[in-house]
């Protein structure tokens, strides 16, 4: 069994949890995991695969259950680096979608470059893979680039998943 600290992360703690179910909402998926305020779990934690790849947010916390918000619903945002670069943008979900907004035109990116955490304001946990970018134009009507990105897991396949924190 797969323990946080086995992932190699130092300065964090984790629970592990199995995904129980999930519903739509008119911001997207939600996700029903086991595990609640009862396991120490609360609002706002990240939430991982295995392979160290952000899932979502915790959203709503229960006695005995949690909510996940994935990182693709619409009005999910998020501080991001992208790499190579350290390149800073804004993550927003846009539903069933991810897109970085807030890179201006001026920066070259390119496919396959990676999106990750990083703890700009925020109890996250830096250098997490969020996922990769599938494409990068620029936009001449505005200052910054459309930039999509494909996260790289699928949410009907989840079984366990971490709620980490520091």
């Amino acid at each position: 069994k797969k323990t946080f600290k086995s992932l190699g992360f130092r300065s964090a703690t984790s629970i592990e949890t199995k995904v129980i179910g999930s519903f739509t909402d008119p911001s997207g998926t939600i996700l029903i995991v086991h595990g609640g305020k009862k396991q120490g779990i609360s609002g706002g934690l990240l939430v991982v695969t295995d392979d160290k790849i952000v899932v979502g947010k915790i959203s709503d916390v229960y006695d005995d259950f949690s909510l996940i918000t994935p990182l693709r619903n619409n009005g999910v945002t998020m501080s991001v680096t992208i790499q190579p670069g350290n390149i800073e943008g804004l993550l927003v979900g846009r539903g069933n979608s991810i897109m970085v907004d807030l890179v201006p035109n001026e920066v070259n990116l390119e496919k396959g470059n990676f999106v990750l955490t990083n703890a700009v304001g925020e109890s996250t946990i830096p250098d997490l893979l969020i996922g990769e970018i599938i494409s990068a134009e620029k936009n001449t009507s505005k200052a910054f680039q459309d930039i999509s990105i494909k996260e790289p897991f699928s949410y009907r396949t989840l079984r366990s998943v971490f709620i980490t924190h520091r």
